[in-house]
């Protein structure tokens, strides 16, 4: 048998050391999902948003989490102000093909219907680039003041209109604060206090209006942090007169800010734990003595 005439054995495709776990979400689900949530999410104050829990398999959050970055895996970008202290990661292509996957199916055409039905805002495009987004990473002791988001992607020339938020925290406390603050406008007043949880999905529209935060400086323990899976949409036009503003940055709230905040994370910065603990547990003495 010549050479020529030997048989061609196939060279086999590499394998990847990481399996990733096959997802993706169901149209049917979602879609009674966005229906039961539809008219609670556009009444809900202080601005259209809700809180949606348990809506991924948690096997596919754990395999994200299995594959998080440490500092020294990717190139975060780090936000150390005087108003935030945060990690972020937006190039996918840095990150784990678990979290490659999930963020693919965030900017899917059923999860965008999804919110579309959810929010009633109608051609919502994602943002491939996640900017500005991606993988949050809040270390003890970050922060992120009460703020209203940048209103519009340059690269993509586009107007900004959802948030999505995906928290990845096991057993969070509520001692490790890291709890999202929805704040009303006029008057300056916080309306809601959100628990960044395992599986938690907070979905709210994005306008000049919409203050929102996790202002007290994270208290979990050593080895932990506060982390979370974001995704933002926009259309090309269409924002409400009632919404629309000259194109912005972030904007932070100097007067909520400069107001209890500032004094209570000076107050962490010089008390020692144990004592604040001591302090908390007095405080909670007292309210359960008043409930009784």
């Amino acid at each position: 048998m010549s050479a020529a005439d030997a048989p061609i054995t196939p060279t086999p495709l590499p394998i990847s050391p990481v399996a990733v776990r096959p997802f993706a979400f169901n149209p049917d689900v979602l879609h009674a999902v966005a229906s039961e949530h539809h008219d609670a999410y556009v009444h809900a104050a202080p601005f259209p948003h809700t809180v949606i829990d348990d809506l991924f398999p948690p096997e596919i959050l754990d395999a994200v989490l299995d594959e998080f970055p440490s500092r020294d895996d990717v190139e975060w970008t780090v936000w150390n102000t005087k108003n935030e202290l945060k990690f972020v990661c937006s190039d996918g292509r840095q990150l784990g093909p678990q979290t490659q996957a999930l963020m693919a199916e965030l900017n899917s055409s059923a999860f965008v219907t999804f919110l579309e039905q959810l929010t009633g805002i109608e051609h919502l495009i994602p943002d491939p680039h996640f900017h500005a987004a991606g993988i949050f990473d809040i270390p003890q002791g970050g922060f992120l003041d009460i703020h209203a988001d940048f209103s519009a992607n340059a690269r993509l020339r586009l107007d900004r209109r959802i948030n999505v938020l995906l928290y990845l925290n096991h057993d969070w406390k509520d001692e490790y604060n890291g709890q999202l603050e929805l704040w009303s406008n006029k008057p300056r007043k916080k309306v809601e206090s959100i628990s960044p949880i395992f599986n938690r999905v907070v979905v709210f529209n994005t306008t000049g209006q919409a203050l929102h935060g996790h202002p007290l400086p994270i208290q979990c323990p050593e080895g932990m942090s506060r982390k979370v899976l974001s995704a933002y949409y926009f259309t090309n036009g269409g924002v409400p007169l009632k919404e629309s503003m000259a194109s912005h940055g972030v904007l932070f709230d100097e007067e909520i800010g400069e107001g209890r905040y500032r004094v209570k994370r000076m107050a962490r910065m010089f008390v020692p734990p144990i004592v604040a603990e001591a302090a908390r547990e007095v405080r909670q003495r007292v309210r359960n003595h008043k409930a009784t």
